[in-house]
């Protein structure tokens, strides 16, 4: 099982699990109780249940910057954090 967590707007958003046939999200209790908490993705709405996915949710597919791919085909694991810009 892997376990990455998800920021939005430098707040921890959420937590991306990848079991071994499946992906789930779980938004963060603390960012949904903020101020104004935004969903990740249109595909992805505010809830405090997880959402489940046989595949790696859209929102997340191709977020990886070019180079860090085979990386993580050698290591499993990033070993840099990388900031998005909102």
């Amino acid at each position: 099982m892997r376990k990455a967590d998800i920021f939005f707007q430098k707040q921890k958003a959420g937590l991306l699990t990848e079991d071994d046939n499946s992906y789930s999200f779980l938004y963060n209790e603390g960012y949904l109780q903020s101020d104004q908490p935004a969903p990740v993705s249109l595909t992805l709405p505010l809830g405090s249940t997880p959402q489940f996915s046989r595949f790696l949710f859209p929102a997340f597919d191709g977020l990886i910057p070019e180079g860090f791919c085979p990386l993580l085909k050698r290591t499993g694991r990033l070993t840099q954090e990388i900031e998005w810009d909102s």
